[in-house]
């Protein structure tokens, strides 16, 4: 449940993202978790962490795929030891009609690249994932979908192929978080300037 006010509108608090930091910090020293990370951070956060934390983030976890690859975030984050987990690798249906004419899996593109190797459009987009360096999210309701989906450690995509689905990025991210973007602390504005 999200507090709204009198015109719907989310109600934030104001508890500085290094206090809740620092009492995570407190939660390892005290043995109660081994690691911390982050989600849907932008790099001027994370550099915020960084900077004034004891223990640094281990995981970041961000929207990362062919249309959105979220690249410089990678990046920034991989060249300071943050282990980074994409999540809608494969697209995400439920989100797609809005922003595309077409889910992203259907893409005739990479359609070509799956019959190319005699893979799924999916095996595809979660190889390409890989081979960036990502530790990848992606859920199925099907046992033979879920299945599929392991198969990706016995391929890899040439980099002409990686460098053909380089060209199918659209910037446009599917998860925009517009119930956050009147907080102090809301992330996607820097995360979008690809």
């Amino acid at each position: 449940m999200v507090p709204k006010d009198g015109h719907n509108q989310t109600l934030f608090d104001d508890v500085d993202m290094l206090d809740t930091w620092r009492a995570m910090e407190n939660l390892v020293t005290g043995g109660l978790c081994r690691y911390l990370g982050l989600s849907n951070f932008n790099v001027r956060q994370i550099e915020r962490i960084l900077t004034n934390s004891a223990i640094r983030p281990s995981v970041l976890q961000i929207e990362s795929n062919i249309s959105f690859p979220n690249q410089s975030l990678i990046d920034f984050a991989q060249t300071n030891g943050i282990v980074v987990t994409g999540y809608f690798v494969l697209g995400c249906p439920y989100f797609h009609s809005k922003l595309t004419k077409r889910p992203l899996l259907e893409s005739q593109e990479i359609r070509e690249i799956a019959n190319k190797y005699g893979r799924t459009t999916a095996q595809v987009a979660l190889r390409h994932g890989l081979q960036r360096g990502l530790c990848v999210l992606f859920r199925s309701k099907t046992p033979l979908r879920l299945a599929e989906n392991f198969q990706v450690f016995d391929f890899e995509l040439s980099s002409d192929d990686m460098d053909r689905l380089a060209l199918l990025g659209t910037g446009e991210r599917i998860l925009k978080g517009a119930a956050m973007r009147g907080h102090p602390e809301y992330p996607f504005e820097e995360n979008d300037r690809q």
